[in-house]
């Protein structure tokens, strides 16, 4: 019996860093839907 979603068998895992244009085409998601989040040292 299956019980976690078919995603978690070969996760993406993040890769942090990543440019915008990368992930935009990579995903396929527009420039505009991209929000770069992390923290400043």
């Amino acid at each position: 019996m299956r019980h976690a979603h078919n995603g978690f068998e070969n996760p993406e895992y993040c890769i942090p860093g990543l440019p915008a244009d990368y992930v935009a085409d990579r995903y396929g998601i527009a420039l505009a839907d991209i929000a770069k989040l992390g923290s400043a040292a």
